[in-house]
């Protein structure tokens, strides 16, 4: 069974990207050498929020958009026993929120860097096993009361962090059903705000590299001659490496066709070899391309095929990113397409690594993508990556706060168009959105921002915000 799922060449993949990636000069990173897998991760993460009597706690709570701390209840541990499993990274803490109460806050970080999948009921098993219960509920019968919604209300200080390695993976339904809120089915939207749990999607690439850099490295105290500063750096160079979108690499461009054409076919090429690279990476894969190179030398367990996945990933996604007219652009996904301006990129989102500007048009079909007959494109305007401590306000018309810990901002924009060919489609989306008051005042705050200095995000919230007239507040109001 495993041989029918091999695309052709995969083998010769891994051996020709092995090899390129071997002739080349790398930086001296013990965390590579090493071989790490998701626990290992998970340890390096637990070290540093233990590090010096939870040092930078405080800081990781913040940078998540999490309450404030005020002190410790249960110190960060790893493996912590579950019902039918073990939690990656568990901790529990006073929070200065609420100071009549005292109240815990209990925190489950599951760590899927490497894109590992969830296992039945996951996320609802870590759970059951923190909230307050009577030890003669089964979990069984905790699940069909969250079902009836009893005892749903008892999760407000549950605190659920998927970890990622960039964001483009989320919790199954059947990890974290419905019943939790939030969504209801894998494919629709994902609300977080809407959820009985406090639920946090953060990721390596976006979160916890920028927080080891601007957080963690410039207040890590100078001890053992440097020893904790210089395995930071180590880290952090690591992750870097692991997140880089070089996208060249000769042995993935001979293996999608050096001439690929933008189409479903070389789009579930490169999809299917990601799924079986990833599935190689679990050690209880028994398919036979692993054991194939185990034969003649490449033992996967003592391999990282994350930088191949990456750029296979880049790849999939260059395929179908296409330059429009008047530096418009469009970022493309499985599940979704970007379109944004040249201008719209900021110093923050270069600095941070981002693969799309934070102020972009979403572009999300009701069906598949490429159902050119029966996807419909609905348009929504976003700003993402808002300062991690927004707080609700009200907003002008249709504007609204969606999921992401408040992170996020988007209005509708009343713009359907079917599917077809990407770069026709999207050409008349462009000339359809040249004269929309919304892109004009986008455009205005954009360059009001770059005169003041200030970072977009902050600059298009500002300019959102109802002050009840735009006169009193002072600020240039994007059009309802």
């Amino acid at each position: 069974m495993a041989k029918k799922m091999e695309p052709d060449g995969i083998k010769e993949l891994i051996i020709g990207y092995l090899n390129e990636y071997n002739s080349q000069e790398h930086p001296f990173l013990l965390f590579d050498l090493a071989h790490v897998n998701e626990n290992d991760h998970t340890r390096v993460l637990l070290s540093i929020l233990k590090f010096n009597n939870n040092q930078f706690l405080p800081s990781f709570l913040r940078t998540i958009g999490a309450p404030e701390y005020n002190g410790i209840v249960e110190v960060p541990t790893d493996q912590k026993r579950a019902i039918d499993g073990f939690i990656d990274l568990y901790f529990a803490y006073k929070t200065k929120e609420n100071q009549t109460e005292n109240q815990t806050e209990k925190f489950i970080i599951e760590n899927k860097i490497y894109g590992a999948g969830d296992t039945y009921r996951q996320l609802a098993r870590y759970i059951a096993t923190v909230i307050p219960s009577s030890d003669d509920k089964s979990f069984e019968t905790i699940c069909e009361n969250w079902k009836k919604g009893e005892g749903l209300s008892d999760l407000s200080h549950i605190h659920v962090v998927y970890l990622t390695a960039d964001g483009s993976k989320r919790p199954s339904i059947e990890s974290l059903p419905k019943y939790f809120g939030g969504r209801d089915t894998d494919e629709s939207d994902f609300n977080e705000n809407e959820m009985k749990i406090n639920y946090y999607p953060i990721n390596y690439a976006e979160d916890i590299l920028p927080w080891l850099e601007n957080e963690v490295l410039p207040n890590m105290p100078y001890s053992d001659n440097g020893i904790a500063i210089a395995g930071i750096r180590q880290y952090i160079e690591s992750l870097k490496l692991m997140f880089s979108d070089k996208g060249n690499s000769k042995a993935v461009k001979k293996f999608v066709g050096v001439t690929a054409s933008k189409d479903k076919t070389t789009y579930d090429k490169i999809d299917s070899a990601i799924s079986i690279l990833k599935s190689l990476e679990n050690k209880k894969s028994k398919m036979n391309i692993k054991r194939s190179l185990k034969d003649i030398g490449y033992d996967v367990a003592d391999l990282n095929l994350q930088p191949l996945i990456r750029d296979l990933r880049v790849t999939m996604n260059n395929l179908f990113s296409v330059d429009l007219n008047e530096g418009w652009k469009t970022y493309f996904t499985p599940t979704f397409v970007l379109l944004f301006k040249n201008s719209w990129w900021s110093e923050s989102d270069i600095k941070k690594g981002y693969n799309f500007p934070s102020i972009h048009i979403n572009c999300s079909p009701t069906k598949n993508i490429f159902d050119t007959k029966k996807a419909k494109i609905t348009l929504k305007t976003k700003a993402d990556h808002l300062p991690t401590d927004t707080k609700i306000v009200k907003l002008r018309s249709e504007w609204k706060f969606e999921g992401n810990r408040n992170r996020t901002i988007s209005k509708d924009l009343q713009l359907d168009s079917q599917a077809g060919d990407y770069k026709v489609l999207f050409t008349q989306v462009v000339e359809k959105l040249k004269d929309n008051q919304v892109i004009k005042d986008i455009d205005s705050v954009i360059e009001k921002a770059k005169k003041e200095k200030k970072s977009y995000q902050e600059a298009v919230l500002e300019s959102l915000i109802d002050y009840g007239t735009a006169s009193e507040s002072g600020n240039i109001p994007l059009q309802d």
